[in-house]
């Protein structure tokens, strides 16, 4: 599940416990949940960044894309972004 922060109302980062919480209630499984910034606000580019909240406990976040090249998942990253990102963004932001 991607969502997109959007500067209306309460932020992802504000409520990603609550959110995560309740998508966990309602979607069985392994849920992803990233929360995606759109470029601008001095980013070239769209982010991403890996939510997780435990039980609806204190969110974390890991980096999804851009991340540095020195990280030394950087090409894993790279490959899923061309692979799969883009086309998520894409579509996200055609809806």
């Amino acid at each position: 599940m991607i969502l997109t922060e959007t500067g209306i109302g309460v932020t992802i980062t504000n409520a990603a416990e609550e959110i995560t919480a309740k998508l966990s209630r309602h979607i069985p499984g392994n849920l992803v949940v990233l929360e995606h910034w759109r470029a601008g606000n001095g980013a070239d580019h769209d982010r991403l960044a890996q939510v997780r909240a435990p039980n609806g406990r204190s969110a974390r976040w890991r980096a999804i894309w851009p991340i540095p090249p020195a990280n030394p998942r950087y090409e894993a990253h790279r490959d899923w972004m061309h692979a799969y990102g883009h086309t998520l963004l894409t579509a996200r932001q055609n809806t």
